[in-house]
């Protein structure tokens, strides 16, 4: 059958300063727990696209057993692979105001080559 839907949750970068410099710092990658990126035919440092009824975005595939099966983590601050095509003004937090950029629903698989 067809594998369980994924959520992400968010997180920064070591080395990328938002997207001011998309050119420098690490790349846009998802990190998954193995199990999960098998289930998704998804391997280790393949693009995979990421997308849920608001958009989609590709990155590279990082698998990590120290990720949570069911969880992905995906890093803010890209131009390209923007978390904002995943998230919507529909879903926001009702005490801050903010939009959620974590526990996000998405859809994952290998990116047509």
């Amino acid at each position: 059958g067809k594998p369980k839907p994924l959520s992400y949750i968010s997180r920064r970068q070591r080395r990328k300063l938002n997207s001011s410099m998309d050119c420098m710092g690490e790349k846009a990658d998802i990190i998954l727990h193995p199990d999960d990126a098998a289930a998704h035919g998804i391997a280790d440092g393949q693009l995979v696209r990421v997308h849920n009824t608001r958009g989609e975005i590709t990155l590279v595939a990082k698998l990590d057993e120290g990720i949570r099966r069911g969880v992905t983590s995906i890093p803010h601050g890209h131009g390209a692979a923007n978390v904002n095509y995943l998230t919507s003004v529909e879903s926001v937090d009702p005490l801050g105001g903010m939009v959620h950029y974590s526990g996000i629903p998405i859809e994952v698989e290998p990116a047509a080559a």
